[in-house]
Protein backbone atom coordinates (compact mmCIF):
# COMPACT_ATOMS: atom_id res chain seq x y z
CA UNK A 1 0.00 0.00 0.00
CA UNK A 2 2.78 2.39 0.85
CA UNK A 3 4.60 1.63 -2.41
CA UNK A 4 1.42 2.19 -4.45
CA UNK A 5 0.67 5.47 -2.69
CA UNK A 6 4.18 6.69 -3.45
CA UNK A 7 3.41 6.22 -7.13
CA UNK A 8 -0.19 7.48 -7.37
CA UNK A 9 -0.41 10.00 -4.52
CA UNK A 10 -2.89 10.39 -1.70
CA UNK A 11 -5.74 11.80 -3.83
CA UNK A 12 -5.93 8.79 -6.17
CA UNK A 13 -8.88 6.48 -5.43
CA UNK A 14 -7.42 3.07 -4.59
CA UNK A 15 -9.52 -0.04 -4.03
CA UNK A 16 -8.50 -3.51 -2.87
CA UNK A 17 -10.35 -6.59 -4.10
CA UNK A 18 -10.40 -9.56 -1.77
CA UNK A 19 -11.74 -13.10 -1.74
CA UNK A 20 -13.68 -13.02 1.52
CA UNK A 21 -13.70 -16.80 1.92
CA UNK A 22 -11.36 -19.18 0.09
CA UNK A 23 -13.59 -22.23 0.39
CA UNK A 24 -11.16 -24.36 -1.55
CA UNK A 25 -9.56 -24.63 -4.92
CA UNK A 26 -11.49 -26.64 -7.50
CA UNK A 27 -8.71 -29.21 -7.18
CA UNK A 28 -9.66 -31.67 -4.39
CA UNK A 29 -6.13 -31.91 -3.00
CA UNK A 30 -5.83 -28.16 -2.37
CA UNK A 31 -6.52 -26.95 1.17
CA UNK A 32 -8.93 -24.12 2.03
CA UNK A 33 -7.47 -20.63 2.26
CA UNK A 34 -8.52 -17.56 4.23
CA UNK A 35 -11.61 -17.66 6.39
CA UNK A 36 -13.99 -14.72 6.72
CA UNK A 37 -12.33 -13.70 9.98
CA UNK A 38 -8.93 -13.76 8.27
CA UNK A 39 -10.26 -11.50 5.55
CA UNK A 40 -11.80 -9.08 8.03
CA UNK A 41 -8.38 -8.69 9.61
CA UNK A 42 -6.78 -8.12 6.19
CA UNK A 43 -9.40 -5.47 5.37
CA UNK A 44 -8.73 -3.70 8.67
CA UNK A 45 -5.03 -3.62 7.83
CA UNK A 46 -5.82 -2.26 4.36
CA UNK A 47 -7.99 0.45 5.85
CA UNK A 48 -5.25 1.35 8.30
CA UNK A 49 -2.74 1.61 5.48
CA UNK A 50 -4.89 3.93 3.37
CA UNK A 51 -7.05 1.94 0.94
CA UNK A 52 -10.18 3.89 -0.06
CA UNK A 53 -12.64 0.99 -0.54
CA UNK A 54 -12.88 -2.81 -0.33
CA UNK A 55 -14.26 -4.91 -3.19
CA UNK A 56 -15.58 -8.24 -1.86
CA UNK A 57 -15.53 -11.44 -3.91
CA UNK A 58 -15.05 -15.14 -3.08
CA UNK A 59 -13.44 -18.34 -4.35
CA UNK A 60 -9.90 -19.52 -4.95
CA UNK A 61 -9.43 -19.72 -8.71
CA UNK A 62 -10.94 -18.01 -11.72
CA UNK A 63 -13.41 -19.13 -12.81
CA UNK A 64 -14.71 -20.79 -9.65
CA UNK A 65 -17.96 -22.68 -8.92
CA UNK A 66 -18.96 -20.10 -6.30
CA UNK A 67 -18.01 -16.93 -8.19
CA UNK A 68 -18.61 -16.29 -11.00
CA UNK A 69 -21.40 -18.65 -9.97
CA UNK A 70 -22.92 -20.94 -12.54
CA UNK A 71 -22.03 -23.97 -14.65
CA UNK A 72 -18.68 -24.50 -16.30
CA UNK A 73 -18.91 -23.35 -19.97
CA UNK A 74 -18.05 -26.64 -21.67
CA UNK A 75 -19.76 -25.62 -24.90
CA UNK A 76 -17.38 -22.79 -25.65
CA UNK A 77 -14.30 -23.92 -23.69
CA UNK A 78 -13.88 -26.87 -26.05
CA UNK A 79 -13.04 -24.44 -28.86
CA UNK A 80 -11.08 -21.78 -26.92
CA UNK A 81 -9.13 -23.57 -24.20
CA UNK A 82 -6.46 -24.77 -26.62
CA UNK A 83 -4.99 -21.27 -26.24
CA UNK A 84 -3.95 -22.25 -22.71
CA UNK A 85 -2.22 -25.54 -23.49
CA UNK A 86 1.28 -24.03 -23.57
CA UNK A 87 0.81 -22.20 -20.26
CA UNK A 88 0.83 -25.01 -17.70
CA UNK A 89 2.05 -28.07 -19.57
CA UNK A 90 0.39 -31.34 -18.53
CA UNK A 91 -2.26 -29.85 -16.22
CA UNK A 92 -3.72 -27.60 -18.88
CA UNK A 93 -3.53 -30.38 -21.45
CA UNK A 94 -5.41 -32.65 -19.03
CA UNK A 95 -8.12 -30.02 -18.60
CA UNK A 96 -8.38 -29.65 -22.36
CA UNK A 97 -9.09 -33.36 -22.81
CA UNK A 98 -11.54 -33.33 -19.89
CA UNK A 99 -13.50 -30.50 -21.55
CA UNK A 100 -13.58 -32.10 -24.98
CA UNK A 101 -14.44 -35.67 -24.03
CA UNK A 102 -18.17 -36.34 -23.48
CA UNK A 103 -17.18 -39.39 -21.44
CA UNK A 104 -14.92 -37.40 -19.10
CA UNK A 105 -17.15 -34.35 -18.65
CA UNK A 106 -19.23 -35.96 -15.87
CA UNK A 107 -16.01 -36.46 -13.91
CA UNK A 108 -15.03 -32.82 -14.33
CA UNK A 109 -18.57 -31.66 -13.46
CA UNK A 110 -18.39 -33.69 -10.27
CA UNK A 111 -15.20 -31.89 -9.26
CA UNK A 112 -16.54 -28.51 -10.37
CA UNK A 113 -19.90 -28.76 -8.63
CA UNK A 114 -18.75 -30.31 -5.38
CA UNK A 115 -18.32 -26.84 -3.85
CA UNK A 116 -21.63 -25.44 -5.00
CA UNK A 117 -23.96 -25.32 -2.06
CA UNK A 118 -27.58 -24.31 -1.57
CA UNK A 119 -28.06 -21.01 0.20
CA UNK A 120 -30.95 -18.82 1.26
CA UNK A 121 -30.55 -15.15 0.43
CA UNK A 122 -31.29 -12.80 3.33
CA UNK A 123 -32.95 -10.45 0.84
CA UNK A 124 -35.00 -10.99 -2.30
CA UNK A 125 -35.85 -8.82 -5.25
CA UNK A 126 -39.31 -8.31 -6.68
CA UNK A 127 -41.07 -11.27 -8.26
CA UNK A 128 -40.31 -11.53 -11.97
CA UNK A 129 -43.34 -10.83 -14.13
CA UNK A 130 -43.51 -12.63 -17.46
CA UNK A 131 -44.58 -9.38 -19.14
CA UNK A 132 -41.22 -7.81 -18.25
CA UNK A 133 -39.32 -10.34 -20.36
CA UNK A 134 -39.04 -10.58 -24.12
CA UNK A 135 -41.58 -12.98 -25.58
CA UNK A 136 -38.92 -14.77 -27.61
CA UNK A 137 -36.60 -14.99 -24.60
CA UNK A 138 -39.39 -16.62 -22.57
CA UNK A 139 -39.71 -19.38 -25.15
CA UNK A 140 -36.15 -20.38 -24.24
CA UNK A 141 -36.19 -19.57 -20.51
CA UNK A 142 -39.46 -18.96 -18.67
CA UNK A 143 -40.00 -16.33 -16.00
CA UNK A 144 -40.16 -19.13 -13.41
CA UNK A 145 -36.83 -20.58 -14.57
CA UNK A 146 -35.26 -17.11 -14.50
CA UNK A 147 -36.56 -16.55 -10.97
CA UNK A 148 -34.83 -19.77 -9.92
CA UNK A 149 -31.57 -18.63 -11.53
CA UNK A 150 -31.70 -15.30 -9.70
CA UNK A 151 -32.36 -17.02 -6.39
CA UNK A 152 -29.43 -19.37 -6.97
CA UNK A 153 -26.78 -17.03 -8.37
CA UNK A 154 -27.57 -13.38 -7.61
CA UNK A 155 -25.89 -11.67 -4.67
CA UNK A 156 -24.31 -14.75 -3.14
CA UNK A 157 -21.54 -12.72 -1.44
CA UNK A 158 -23.67 -10.08 0.29
CA UNK A 159 -23.48 -11.70 3.73
CA UNK A 160 -19.68 -11.74 3.55
CA UNK A 161 -19.73 -8.11 2.43
CA UNK A 162 -21.93 -7.11 5.37
CA UNK A 163 -19.66 -8.89 7.85
CA UNK A 164 -16.68 -6.94 6.50
CA UNK A 165 -18.61 -3.66 6.32
CA UNK A 166 -19.54 -3.95 10.00
CA UNK A 167 -15.86 -4.08 10.98
CA UNK A 168 -14.38 -1.28 8.85
CA UNK A 169 -15.20 2.36 8.15
CA UNK A 170 -14.53 2.67 4.43
CA UNK A 171 -16.96 1.82 1.60
CA UNK A 172 -17.52 -1.83 0.76
CA UNK A 173 -18.40 -2.94 -2.78
CA UNK A 174 -19.85 -6.37 -3.51
CA UNK A 175 -19.83 -8.49 -6.64
CA UNK A 176 -22.14 -11.40 -7.45
CA UNK A 177 -24.22 -11.45 -10.64
CA UNK A 178 -26.43 -8.47 -9.77
CA UNK A 179 -28.97 -7.52 -12.43
CA UNK A 180 -32.19 -6.79 -10.54
CA UNK A 181 -32.75 -3.22 -9.41
CA UNK A 182 -35.03 -4.13 -6.50
CA UNK A 183 -32.49 -6.51 -4.97
CA UNK A 184 -29.61 -4.06 -5.44
CA UNK A 185 -31.67 -1.30 -3.82
CA UNK A 186 -32.48 -3.53 -0.86
CA UNK A 187 -28.84 -4.57 -0.42
CA UNK A 188 -27.80 -0.92 -0.21
CA UNK A 189 -30.66 0.20 2.01
CA UNK A 190 -30.19 -2.63 4.50
CA UNK A 191 -26.46 -2.04 4.83
CA UNK A 192 -25.08 -5.15 3.20
CA UNK A 193 -22.74 -3.03 1.09
CA UNK A 194 -22.21 0.51 -0.19
CA UNK A 195 -22.27 -0.41 -3.85
CA UNK A 196 -22.37 -3.39 -6.21
CA UNK A 197 -20.10 -4.25 -9.11
CA UNK A 198 -21.25 -5.78 -12.38
CA UNK A 199 -19.41 -7.80 -15.02
CA UNK A 200 -21.30 -10.61 -16.77
CA UNK A 201 -24.61 -8.77 -16.46
CA UNK A 202 -23.13 -5.74 -18.24
CA UNK A 203 -21.68 -7.99 -20.93
CA UNK A 204 -25.23 -9.21 -21.52
CA UNK A 205 -26.88 -5.77 -21.24
CA UNK A 206 -24.46 -2.90 -21.70
CA UNK A 207 -27.20 -0.35 -21.02
CA UNK A 208 -28.33 -1.98 -17.77
CA UNK A 209 -27.90 1.19 -15.70
CA UNK A 210 -30.00 3.15 -18.21
CA UNK A 211 -32.70 0.46 -18.03
CA UNK A 212 -32.75 0.81 -14.24
CA UNK A 213 -32.99 4.58 -14.57
CA UNK A 214 -35.98 4.13 -16.89
CA UNK A 215 -37.78 2.15 -14.17
CA UNK A 216 -37.10 -1.44 -15.22
CA UNK A 217 -36.42 -3.94 -12.48
CA UNK A 218 -34.68 -6.39 -14.81
CA UNK A 219 -33.76 -6.42 -18.52
CA UNK A 220 -36.15 -8.07 -20.94
CA UNK A 221 -33.29 -10.37 -22.01
CA UNK A 222 -31.38 -10.97 -18.75
CA UNK A 223 -28.06 -12.69 -18.19
CA UNK A 224 -28.66 -16.42 -17.61
CA UNK A 225 -25.39 -17.07 -15.73
CA UNK A 226 -24.32 -19.60 -18.38
CA UNK A 227 -20.69 -18.36 -18.18
CA UNK A 228 -20.16 -18.70 -21.93
CA UNK A 229 -18.57 -15.22 -21.83
CA UNK A 230 -15.89 -16.57 -19.47
CA UNK A 231 -14.96 -19.31 -21.90
CA UNK A 232 -15.04 -17.05 -24.93
CA UNK A 233 -12.58 -14.36 -23.98
CA UNK A 234 -9.55 -16.64 -24.49
CA UNK A 235 -9.97 -16.35 -28.26
CA UNK A 236 -13.20 -14.57 -29.16
CA UNK A 237 -14.35 -10.96 -28.71
CA UNK A 238 -15.68 -10.41 -25.20
CA UNK A 239 -19.44 -10.71 -25.45
CA UNK A 240 -22.52 -12.68 -24.48
CA UNK A 241 -22.62 -16.07 -26.24
CA UNK A 242 -25.90 -17.32 -24.81
CA UNK A 243 -27.95 -18.04 -27.92
CA UNK A 244 -31.25 -17.95 -25.98
CA UNK A 245 -30.93 -14.17 -25.63
CA UNK A 246 -30.86 -13.47 -29.37
CA UNK A 247 -34.00 -15.03 -30.83
CA UNK A 248 -36.02 -12.54 -32.87
CA UNK A 249 -38.84 -14.80 -33.96
CA UNK A 250 -41.03 -17.39 -32.29
CA UNK A 251 -40.05 -21.05 -32.29
CA UNK A 252 -43.18 -22.33 -30.58
CA UNK A 253 -45.04 -24.71 -32.86
CA UNK A 254 -42.64 -23.95 -35.71
CA UNK A 255 -41.69 -26.68 -38.13
CA UNK A 256 -38.06 -27.89 -38.12
CA UNK A 257 -37.07 -25.69 -41.06
CA UNK A 258 -38.46 -22.51 -39.50
CA UNK A 259 -36.95 -23.40 -36.14
CA UNK A 260 -33.56 -23.90 -37.76
CA UNK A 261 -33.89 -20.57 -39.56
CA UNK A 262 -34.75 -18.78 -36.29
CA UNK A 263 -31.72 -20.37 -34.64
CA UNK A 264 -29.45 -19.30 -37.51
CA UNK A 265 -30.76 -15.74 -37.27
CA UNK A 266 -30.18 -15.75 -33.51
CA UNK A 267 -26.61 -16.97 -34.02
CA UNK A 268 -25.93 -14.21 -36.57
CA UNK A 269 -27.34 -11.61 -34.16
CA UNK A 270 -25.10 -12.99 -31.40
CA UNK A 271 -21.97 -12.72 -33.54
CA UNK A 272 -22.92 -9.25 -34.75
CA UNK A 273 -23.27 -8.00 -31.18
CA UNK A 274 -19.98 -9.58 -30.10
CA UNK A 275 -18.19 -7.94 -33.02
CA UNK A 276 -19.37 -4.51 -31.85
CA UNK A 277 -16.24 -4.34 -29.72
CA UNK A 278 -14.52 -3.45 -33.01
CA UNK A 279 -16.97 -0.63 -33.82
CA UNK A 280 -15.68 1.86 -34.73
CA UNK A 281 -12.66 -0.06 -36.03
CA UNK A 282 -9.29 0.89 -34.54
CA UNK A 283 -7.34 3.44 -36.49
CA UNK A 284 -3.60 3.17 -37.16
CA UNK A 285 -1.47 5.47 -35.05
CA UNK A 286 0.14 8.30 -36.98
CA UNK A 287 2.44 10.47 -34.87
CA UNK A 288 2.17 14.18 -35.54
CA UNK A 289 5.41 15.53 -36.90
CA UNK A 290 6.71 18.41 -34.83
CA UNK A 291 7.38 21.61 -36.75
Amino acid sequence: MQAIRQEVGSDFHLQAKISAVDYNNVLPWEKPGNSLQDSIQVCQWLERDGVDAIHVSRGSTFPHPLLPAGPFPFQIATSTYDTMISSAQWRTLLNYFLFRSPLLRPFFKCIWNRLERPWQSPITGDRIEAASLSKFFQEQISATELQDLLARYQGTVIEDARAIKQRINIPVLCTGGFQQASLIRQALQEGFCDGVTLARTLVANKDLAHQFAAGKDIPERPCTYCNQCLGSYLEYPLGCYDLSRYYKRSTEGANPADRAKATTEAHEAMIQEAMQVYTPPPQPFSPVQSQ
